[in-house]
This record gives structure tokens, sequence and C-alpha cells, in this order.
């Protein structure tokens, strides 16, 4: 695969050696993760008597109407989540692979702000602008090194 060398070098032989040392620079990239939405469930706040009579009074026999054993397995997996989604207390995350296990909202919301201070300041140039974004560096700094600590704690 020559496309994915970049370059081919030949250096003099190493110590006493008769060989010649031949290098080349390959070109390998690391796909990044994307990043995808999870259901997160809170089991220990659900009312199972509320969640088994929501089972009970539900019409299971409208899942198996059609021949089609494809059809009525989508819809029994369809009722019965939307059974649990009513019942079971839950919220949609979104799942960023590539960031460390301590990096959370309220981190990025702080960086974000960290960010937003650093571009005003160098638009504007004074002395408040650039006092303001050193408070929020120094705080988002510190909030990293809480997150890490709380982290390798546990």
């Amino acid at each position: 695969m020559p496309q994915m060398i970049k370059s081919v070098s030949v250096m003099d032989p190493v110590s006493t050696n008769d060989h010649c040392t031949i290098s080349a620079n390959l070109l390998f990239r690391k796909r990044r993760a994307h990043p995808y939405k999870r259901t997160m469930w809170d089991f220990k706040g659900t009312d199972f008597s509320h969640f088994k009579l929501a089972i009970e009074r539900c019409n299971w026999e409208e899942c198996f109407t059609d021949d089609n054993i494809e059809t009525a397995t989508e819809m029994w997996t369809n009722k019965l989540l939307n059974i649990a989604k009513q019942t079971i207390p839950n919220k949609e995350v979104t799942v960023r692979p590539d960031d460390k296990p301590w990096y959370n909202n309220m981190l990025r919301r702080l960086c974000r702000k960290k960010e937003r201070l650093h571009k005003k300041a160098k638009q504007y140039n004074t002395l408040v602008a650039w006092a303001t974004f050193r408070e929020a560096r120094n705080n988002y700094t510190s909030e990293i090194a809480k997150a890490k600590e709380s982290y390798d704690k546990r």
C-alpha cells in the first residue's frame, strides 16, 4: 500500500554493522469514535407495582396479528419499551468514547466559558477582560483537578 508510506530513507550502518538502516514514515490514523445516545434507566426509583399493572393491562395479542415473526417481535419489543419508559425513570445521555472517564458536562461547560472569555480578552485587550479570563481558566483547571481526584478515589 504505497499511499500509506510518507518517506523512505537509507541511513549509515550502526556501529560495526555492515548493513544500512532503512527507515520509513508510515501514515496510520486512529479512527475517531463518534458520540452516540444511550438511554440510562434508574431502576432504584421504579415503582414496580405500577410497572406490573401496566404490563397486565397491555393488549399483547395485537403483536401477533401478523404472521411475520420479525414484525411481531418488533411490535412486542416496542410495547415493552414504551411501558418501561412510562414507568421507569430514565434519561437519554450522550456517550463520548474519546472523553476521559472523569470529564463531565460541568467541565465541558466551564471549558466553553473559558474559551469565550479568552476570545473576548484577545478582542478587547483590557486588564478587566484578561483578569476575568484568568479567573475562569483557574476555576476550570481546579475543577479538572477535583474531578480527577474524585475519580481516582473511587
